[in-house]
């Protein structure tokens, strides 16, 4: 005699393994006829009434399977716990708090040397940029003086800013001073 019983046969019930949902269990009878086909309906009602009892109660794949006999034959792999790679981590976090870097003594009057290196633009006595006079032309946007806004009106194009005074963008792609 061969007892199969599968749960969840149609794939309802989400699972990580969806190939443990049948247990086998093979068995031999010396008896014949009747006897033999009313001892395995009972076995049979019998397993279904403990999967069902042991899935209701919330029980775990160890407990039903500690109710079972065992099953001859090929056993499955146990289903991995956690997220994947979960066996890989180690708990419990850093042995130690991270700590600060070290931090590197500066020479401030080497570094404002080398930042003045870096940016050689001629400046006037308040240390602003110098800004051409009412009257002058910038070739294109990239000669005016940096740090400005656009402004879009029907009078046309303007470039301003704080200490840059106003420009209007020309038909020819160039700026002229107004301000």
């Amino acid at each position: 005699w061969t007892l199969r019983v599968t749960v969840d046969a149609l794939g309802e019930v989400s699972e990580l393994d969806e190939e443990d949902n049948a247990w086998t269990y093979e068995a031999q009878s010396t008896g014949g006829g009747s006897t033999a086909a009313i001892a395995a309906a009972g076995g049979l009602g019998i397993l279904a009434l403990i999967t069902v009892l042991m899935r209701r109660r919330g029980g775990s794949k160890d407990d039903l399977e500690a109710a079972l006999p065992l099953a001859p034959g090929p056993t499955s792999k146990p289903k991995p716990k956690g997220p994947p790679g979960a066996e890989r981590r180690v708990a419990g976090g850093p042995r130690a708090p991270p700590t600060p870097p070290k931090q590197a003594n500066v020479d401030l009057s080497r570094a404002e040397a080398a930042l003045a290196a870096l940016s050689p633009s001629p400046t006037t006595e308040e240390g602003l940029p110098a800004v051409p006079d009412v009257g002058a032309v910038a070739s294109d946007h990239t000669a005016l003086p940096g740090g400005g806004e656009y402004d879009y009106t029907t009078e046309g194009t303007h470039y301003h800013g704080e200490g840059l005074g106003r420009w209007k963008l020309r038909d020819d792609g160039s700026f002229e001073r107004v301000a």
